[in-house]
């Protein structure tokens, strides 16, 4: 197995003695301006790294290819964790078909949040707008340049603030 670590086959029975099986989680990552994916298999509960690939062309029977070895090592599986990505769900359902699988949290909450998180950028966007209004129409009155203003436009950075003692 290709990985960030070495992880023994041994550890890897140990921790799946110690909990019941292993969970394993598959997730990829499009690097900006990368043609390939990276690509991660985990084991969730040790955080252990098991394999990792770059994969130019992501479907199923890729990344059923990038869990072989896990799946090799013929280890009790507990449970899979992914996105909602349907080629994703379908390689880990194809290479463990009895085994539970649950949506990863984080994408999850990411996903429910996004409409709460774009009405919250345009709400911020208009009150923006507003309060730039009403502080522009604040300056229009102070930079007037009327003898009450205690500000003239054309004063210099020293003068604000400043009355002209004539």
């Amino acid at each position: 197995m290709a990985g960030a670590e070495r992880v023994s086959r041994d550890d890897l029975v140990e921790i799946a003695k110690e909990r019941g099986g292993l969970i394993i989680s598959l997730d990829g990552l499009e690097p900006e301006g990368a043609s390939e994916q990276l690509w991660v298999v985990r084991e969730v509960q040790s955080g252990k790294v098991l394999v990792v690939g770059w994969l130019a062309r992501v479907n199923h029977q890729t990344l059923k290819a990038l869990l072989a070895p896990v799946a090799a090592l013929g280890l009790p599986i507990s449970g899979t964790v992914s996105d909602k990505q349907g080629s994703v769900r379908k390689a880990l359902e194809e290479t463990w078909p009895e085994v539970p699988h649950q949506w990863c949290q984080s994408h999850y909450l990411g996903n429910v949040t996004r409409p709460i998180y774009d009405q919250d950028r345009a709400l911020k966007a208009e009150l923006r707008k507003a309060i730039r209004e009403k502080v522009r129409e604040s300056l229009k009155e102070v930079l007037s340049g009327s003898k009450d203003s205690g500000f003239s436009p054309s004063a210099g950075r020293g003068d604000v603030g400043r009355r002209d003692p004539r």
